[in-house]
């Protein structure tokens, strides 16, 4: 499978309004945040970030989560350490595949967690298996078609009595401003929940 042609590909769907390719390694480390405790680590140590995000998702031992853009995969690690039985990652740049790759190795879970190269629009995954859809700073890149067609594919995901979280920067004042004042500050490291330091697993 090439970039350029993400799992959703062969069902019926247009092709990504943003080709695949346009998500580089270089934008995953160098624009894709928080970054930069990735890189110092090379994936062995999860930001404060996605542990604030399993805490927020109030993710229970045993639960099975489907993260759709999953990006270099941190949630995916840090749901396994927070008790999850699964975590599965879906993402169409080749880029995000392989450094999440990293970091699963890295974090020693990959008996637990994997990542699928493929279209959030429609995965490979069957159908009822997921306990928790997660989109973290997903849909602010696709077009609302896009969204809507993501939207209904993670509903196809849930089990019954599962749910969809869903994390956005909600506008260009907030990505600009807000985001950004946040990553100055020497007390919070992209805050999302109650933890927000990196820890280091062996």
């Amino acid at each position: 499978m090439t970039p350029n042609t993400p799992s959703g590909a062969g069902s019926g769907l247009r092709p990504p309004e943003v080709p695949a390719d346009v998500y580089t390694e270089e934008y995953y480390r160098n624009h894709c945040g928080p970054h930069e405790t990735w890189n110092q680590h090379n994936g062995r140590v999860i930001a404060g970030y996605y542990r604030g995000a399993v805490e927020k998702i109030s993710l229970r031992p045993g639960e099975k989560l489907v993260d759709l853009g999953a990006g270099r995969g941190e949630l995916l690690a840090a749901a396994i350490q927070a008790g999850a039985a699964s975590a599965v990652g879906v993402e169409y740049s080749t880029a995000a595949v392989e450094l999440a790759e990293t970091t699963l190795r890295a974090q020693g879970v990959t008996d637990a967690a994997k990542m699928l190269h493929g279209d959030v629009r429609a995965t490979e995954l069957g159908g009822g298996q997921a306990d928790v859809v997660t989109l973290l700073d997903v849909v602010e890149h696709l077009t609302p078609d896009e969204v809507d067609q993501t939207l209904r594919e993670a509903h196809r995901l849930l089990a019954p009595g599962g749910r969809v979280v869903i994390h956005t920067l909600p506008n260009r004042f907030v990505y600009d401003v807000t985001y950004r004042l946040q990553r100055l500050s020497r007390r919070r490291e992209y805050c999302t929940g109650p933890a927000t330091r990196g820890t280091r697993t062996n």
